[in-house]
């Protein structure tokens, strides 16, 4: 593998904020987390965003696959090597730090300005030695696929009871469809792995895995909390004070009948077991919001009732 320009720059693990010696699924982590913060669906008007996004998508590449991660390392080792090979460098050692002991010059990036003190006479035979293991390796080594991300748009309802759907993916070969079973209650965000989908693999390494992320749709009458399902129930001042029952909407159902305690105040959540998301591990809530209403107009013989009703709490 031919060594990128921006390698001598730019630090990988840094770009992922990890450390050198992370484990894999450390990086896979690290990657995922900022591809979610930083993916221009997130920030459509955010150009910086974009670019950061770019630049954590080509450290992963090298760095989510073992081979391109070890010519990677060996490129930094013969760099470093080479920085300690010039003159002044032979009575220097490296300090806890990182810097250079016994010089001025405190070495603590790689960047641009750090090239200019290095010594570079036979940096072109070292490096030309390093990648060329480094490409007969990457030659004969089996290679695993890259994993693939595509967005899968749901409507509420369908998240919540599940279907069999279909992925297209757009690849240089032509357009590939997949179907893509969604189990019951798949939440937005979540994404559904298909094993051996994603890129291929090379030299009789295997496919990588194509992720659907899942974004549902809102539903003008729920929302939803985990699985649990949320709607409001609106009542009046008189039914909170005295209690009521109130019959409150179910999604794909008849409504069912709730109770509501004399003294309920507003924005009191309560709770109907069991009418909530149903999922292969468990069944969530209807959890119902209850809304207090006030009347824009009143007629006077109401004014005079509510006056009564307040003049007889303020007496009590």
């Amino acid at each position: 593998m031919a060594v990128q320009a921006d390698w001598l720059e730019k630090d990988l693990y840094a770009v992922l904020g990890v450390a050198e010696g992370a484990d894999s699924k450390t990086i896979s982590r690290a990657y995922r987390k900022l591809a979610r913060e930083l993916h221009p669906d997130t920030h459509p008007d955010d150009p910086e965003a974009t670019e950061r996004f770019k630049g954590v998508t080509a450290a992963y590449d090298v760095l989510g696959d073992e081979t391109k991660r070890a010519e990677y390392d060996d490129f930094r080792r013969a760099v470093a090597g080479a920085g300690r090979s010039g003159p002044e460098s032979r009575t220097s050692t490296w300090s806890d730090r990182g810097d250079f002991a016994g010089n001025d010059e405190q070495w603590t990036t790689f960047d641009s300005s750090t090239w200019a003190n290095f010594d570079l006479g036979g940096i072109d035979d070292l490096l030309g030695g390093v990648m060329g293991r480094a490409g007969r390796r990457a030659a004969t080594a089996p290679r695993r696929g890259n994993d693939i991300e595509a967005v899968l748009d749901l409507g509420f309802e369908d998240a919540v009871h599940g279907l069999m759907t279909e992925v297209t993916l757009s690849r240089p070969d032509g357009p590939h469809t997949f179907k893509v079973r969604v189990p019951a209650g798949v939440d937005d965000g979540q994404r559904i792995r298909l094993a051996g989908k994603g890129g291929p693999g090379t030299n009789g390494g295997p496919p990588g895995d194509l992720y659907a992320v899942v974004r549902v749709a809102g539903h003008p009458v729920f929302g939803r909390s985990g699985l649990d399902l949320t709607v409001e129930a609106a009542i009046g001042w008189p039914e909170a004070v005295l209690g009521t029952e109130v019959d409150v909407p179910t999604l794909g159902g008849q409504p069912v009948r709730v109770r509501v305690p004399a003294g309920t105040p507003h924005g009191r959540t309560l709770r109907v077991r069991g009418r909530g998301v149903r999922s292969d591990k468990r069944t969530g809530d209807l959890l119902v919001g209850i809304r207090l209403t006030v009347p824009d107009h009143v007629t006077d013989d109401q004014r005079q009732a509510v006056q009564a009703v307040a003049d007889a709490f303020r007496a009590a």
